[in-house]
């Protein structure tokens, strides 16, 4: 399927599977289309997208911290991203699917197939 942005009773989704939001605006992790999309004033817009190999990879769950940074887990990938609020896409936790060698587990935190998000009332800077 063929994602479109636009009117809210035009717009498309692939696989939407994570919802977040804040009252104003809803934000909507687009799986298979490796899109996070943002529902706002009657309108869908990509906010963040696979594009070059920096791009979101299989996006799921998503998580809206107060400052209006938006948390996004990417499924296939096990790394957490972060979109800041002038759209800057980062990279909060990287992904980690095998174990390195003298692993310790103080040093670093591994993810893999990361799915769900929550809400949190503080989050560190990363």
């Amino acid at each position: 399927m063929i994602t479109t942005d636009g009117a809210l009773a035009d717009a498309r989704f692939d696989t939407p599977v994570g919802l977040a939001g804040d009252g104003d605006r809803l934000y909507v992790a687009d799986y298979t289309a490796g899109t996070v999309r943002l529902i706002e004033g009657g309108a869908v817009s990509t906010i963040a997208g696979p594009d070059g190999a920096d791009g979101l990879e299989s996006p799921w769950g998503l998580g809206l911290a107060p400052d209006g940074r938006l948390f996004v887990t990417e499924a296939d990938r096990g790394s957490v991203r972060v979109i800041a609020p002038d759209g800057t896409l980062g990279l909060a936790a990287p992904p980690g699917p095998v174990v390195p060698e003298g692993y310790n587990p103080a040093k670093r935190a591994y993810f893999e197939q990361v799915g769900g998000f929550g809400y949190a009332i503080s989050v560190p800077e990363v």
